[in-house]
């Protein structure tokens, strides 16, 4: 489950009927239906108002779990005890990601409905509520580089300003007493992978600089080190004409994933260039993933390309590269000071040859 947009409300939607759904399975196993039914009844007569009923056909592979409670919650037909084990239970097992990335927002996608002080503050709601309830298995947020990607950064921008929006969360969270370990594991990553060859190294740079700030700077421990991220194909790389060699592009990307150990990959259709994905192209999409990882027999060993000359090349330049974009959102005052003077904004639009020039240094 990925949730996205107002996320605390979102959240706690998501949540309770994860725990409507455990609750039901609990009601049905006890033969409390009987119960169920009829306190739904009378909650609904009282208020005057008819039933609600989903009056549509159950899509395929799916059993209606949490069907039974539409409209009332598994509080007012269990008994406090068994509804709080089962509530906590669920906690600590639900899975998903909220992918609710304020600075993304705000430096690529001018989708701000909130100010940055009062989204930030929801996040770290959110957060603190999964320390609280020991939700260990749900990211907090994706801190997401895609989305940069696709407004128009190049390789080292996207990772740049995805790491240091990543370690603003950081200090954000420990200004408001969270311990390093409880919520670095909850936080996750998301990034672009286009044609260029900084992209095969993507991965690799982000983990080896997280670990080095989680471990240097912030003395977390060995699980707040690992750099989870899922890589998405690039959509701006695909082309509307001859949109069939759109999935050889996608294939390509999606093998800089695999060979960088990305956690999670999707691969965009052929025609998203120019549509919406039919049934066809998402098949084809999906199949470039199961090709790889199933038939294609250098994949099924970890970093095949870990050794050679240019990926040792490439991690080294593209690490300085970023670490020289930190030097410059330090001097702006770090992420927040920059957004005020939308230097993200100016370097993620594709910049002119006069900027180019000044930031090469070239007389």
């Amino acid at each position: 489950m990925t949730i996205n947009g107002p996320a605390p409300v979102l959240m706690a939607m998501f949540l309770n009927t994860a725990i409507d759904q455990q609750c039901e399975k609990y009601i049905r196993e006890h033969n409390l239906t009987d119960k169920a039914k009829k306190t739904l009844k009378e909650k609904f007569e009282k208020a005057g108002v008819p039933i609600p009923l989903y009056d549509f056909e159950i899509p395929e592979n799916n059993d209606g779990l949490g069907l039974l409670l539409l409209g009332i919650s598994g509080d007012e037909i269990l008994e406090p005890e068994v509804y709080r084990e089962i509530k906590q239970d669920t906690l600590t097992r639900v899975r998903g990601t909220v992918q609710a990335d304020i600075l993304k927002e705000d430096q690529t996608q001018n989708t701000c409905i909130y100010s940055i002080d009062l989204s930030l503050k929801l996040m770290g709601d959110v957060e603190n509520y999964f320390i609280l309830n020991g939700v260990r298995n749900f990211y907090s947020v994706s801190i997401s580089g895609h989305h940069i990607a696709e407004a128009g950064a190049n390789p080292i921008t996207q990772l740049a300003f995805t790491l240091a929006n990543g370690f603003t969360y950081v200090e954000y969270y420990l200004s408001r007493g969270m311990d390093i370990n409880h919520f670095a594991p909850n936080l996750s990553f998301f990034f672009s992978n286009g044609i260029d060859p900084e992209f095969a190294v993507i991965g690799r740079v982000a983990r080896l600089i997280w670990a080095k700030a989680m471990k240097y700077r912030y003395h977390a421990d060995t699980r707040s080190q690992k750099l989870k991220y899922h890589i998405q194909t690039s959509g701006r790389s695909l082309h509307a004409q001859e949109i069939e060699f759109n999935d050889i592009r996608t294939t390509l990307q999606a093998l800089y994933a695999i060979y960088d150990n990305c956690n999670s990959l999707h691969t965009n259709a052929y025609d998203e260039a120019i549509t919406t994905p039919t049934e066809e192209s998402v098949r084809r999409a999906v199949a470039i993933q199961m090709i790889i990882n199933h038939e294609l027999g250098l994949a099924k060993n970890q970093n095949p390309l870990q050794g050679s000359f240019i990926i040792e090349e490439l991690t080294d330049l593209v690490e300085e590269a970023v670490l020289s974009e930190f030097d410059r959102l330090t001097e702006r005052g770090g992420v927040l000071g920059a957004m005020e003077t939308n230097y993200q904004r100016s370097k993620i639009r594709t910049p002119d040859l006069r900027t180019l020039i000044a930031e090469l240094s070239i007389p």
